[in-house]
This record gives structure tokens, sequence and C-alpha cells, in this order.
């Protein structure tokens, strides 16, 4: 499975406390972990690399990622369904509403992001945010 073997440049990298809380974490809610990495960008690999590393059980990995693809999948079969129904005579309107609904997805995620950051900033306390990719 991959991420079995550990990468031998990797050792001395201090990873311990995040490779911890992983497999704590992917041991106590393994299935929910595995479920809902399915839908996240980037997620999927990390679990699936941090699962073979900490030799999650390869039948239950399996049982869930195998559930987690037939989710998905009826989950984008319901999508376009739904979208062929409501925009299916005009496939230019369909692509227009799909852009504009991702625009104001990812401006109002980046737009709370952004007034998390600037309420912890101004209160002092630290913040454990990663920087998005526009952060300079």
């Amino acid at each position: 499975m991959l991420g079995e073997h550990q990468h031998p440049h990797l050792g001395h990298l201090a990873l311990d406390g995040v490779v911890g809380a992983a497999e704590t974490a992917l041991r106590s809610r393994g299935g929910v972990i595995i479920l809902g990495a399915r839908f996240v960008p980037g997620a999927r690999t990390a679990v699936n690399i941090t699962s073979g590393a900490i030799r999650f059980p390869r039948p239950a990995f399996v049982l869930y990622s195998s559930l987690a693809a037939l989710i998905w999948a009826l989950y984008y079969v319901g999508i376009g369904m739904l979208g062929g129904l409501a925009l299916g005579r005009d496939p230019l309107l369909g692509v227009a509403v799909g852009i504009a609904l991702a625009l104001l997805l990812g401006g109002g995620i980046e737009l709370v992001r952004r007034l998390r950051a600037g309420r912890t900033a101004s209160t002092g306390t630290v913040s454990r945010r990663v920087p998005a990719a526009t952060d300079a």
C-alpha cells in the first residue's frame, strides 16, 4: 500500500507530532476521515498516504474508500442530472452558471478567511492558519 515504507530522507524532519496526530485521528475515526477526505481537494491523497504509513487495516480502508467513491460518484451524477434538467436546452448558460457559482463560493470562502485572519490579528492571538497561495 502506498505510504507503507518510510523514505530515508524524510526521517530527519520534525513530523512526529503531525504523524502522531494523524495516526490518532485515523485510528479513532478512520471511516469518517476517509469518507470526508474524498470531498476535500488534496485531502484524499494525504489520507491515503497516511493510512498506508500507519498501517491502517487494509480491509477497512478498502471498504471506506470504496464507499466514499460510490457516494462521491452518486453526488456528482446527481449534480449533473439536476444541472441538465434545469439548463439542458442552453449548455452555455450552464457553463456560465457553473463558473459564477464557483467564483461566488471561492470568493465567499476567501472573504471569511480574511475576516477571520483580521479578527485574530486585532485580538493579538496567534493564528495557526495556512497562508493562501495569494498571500505574500
